[in-house]
C-alpha cells in the first residue's frame, strides 16, 4: 500500500528542499540478498529543483546551490 503527501520541507545534507510531493510505501524487498540498507529513493520532484550531478564512480549525488 503507498500513502502520498506533501512535505512543507526536507533537508539532505544541509540541501533544503520546499514543497516536496512525496510517497510513502514499503520498500523492504529493495534490500532482500544485499549487503547494504535502501533506506529510500529521491525522484524527480527533488532532482529537478536545480543541477544536479550524479557521480556512480564517486558514489555522490551533487547539488548545485
Amino acid at each position: 500500500k503507498t500513502k502520498s503527501g506533501d512535505l512543507k520541507k526536507i533537508s539532505m545534507n544541509g540541501k533544503i528542499f520546499k514543497k516536496v510531493k512525496t510517497a510513502f510505501t514499503n520498500i523492504n524487498h529493495f534490500n532482500e540478498g544485499k549487503n547494504f540498507k535502501i533506506q529510500g529513493l529521491i525522484g524527480f520532484p527533488i532532482l529537478s529543483q536545480q543541477k544536479t550531478i550524479i557521480s556512480f564512480a564517486r558514489k555522490q549525488i551533487l547539488f548545485e546551490k
